[in-house]
């Protein structure tokens, strides 16, 4: 057995929304995340509601290959989520997901630790900067209240 230490990276982001938990928290779905997100569409969704849900298995690709995402956890009442996705022979990456309410709506706090499991994981581990991360959850951010306002995807003016 090899045992050995983790090349690793961990980043978290707490995004201002402008709705109440109850409204955002099923907007983060695989599913109803193309209604949304710029440039997101899974390959395929194997779910019991064809929305998030406990053990929900989703799978995407891209530049940096196909990717195997897994709903780890799913507690609505607690507006909390986890999310495994994984790259083969790449990374790993756990996505923590917990909204709070606020007076002026939610905070979604959003954490991606990245593991490396291979050699362009390395580099993934590398490049997935603080800087990197604030500007990817401030577009997601700017597109989600976008959404929350206008009921379209920001791209859609």
């Amino acid at each position: 057995m090899k045992i050995s230490k983790p090349n690793r990276v961990s980043h978290t982001y707490r995004q201002k929304i402008i709705a109440k938990p109850s409204l955002v928290f099923p907007l983060l779905c695989p599913n109803r995340e193309i209604d949304w997100v710029n440039g997101w569409m899974p390959d395929e969704i194997i779910s019991n509601t064809a929305l998030a849900e406990k053990d929900c298995i989703f799978t995407t690709s891209n530049e940096e290959g196909r990717a195997y995402w897994v709903v780890t956890v799913y507690e609505p009442e607690e507006f909390r989520m986890e999310i495994v996705k994984i790259v083969p022979e790449s990374f790993v990456t756990n996505i923590y997901i917990k909204i709070n309410e606020t007076k002026k709506g939610s905070d979604l706090v959003v954490t991606y630790q990245i593991t490396s499991i291979g050699k362009s994981g390395n580099k993934k581990v590398k490049n997935f900067t603080k800087k990197h991360y604030k500007s990817f959850m401030e577009a997601w951010e700017r597109e989600l209240n976008y959404f929350l306002i206008t009921g379209h995807k920001k791209d859609e003016d």
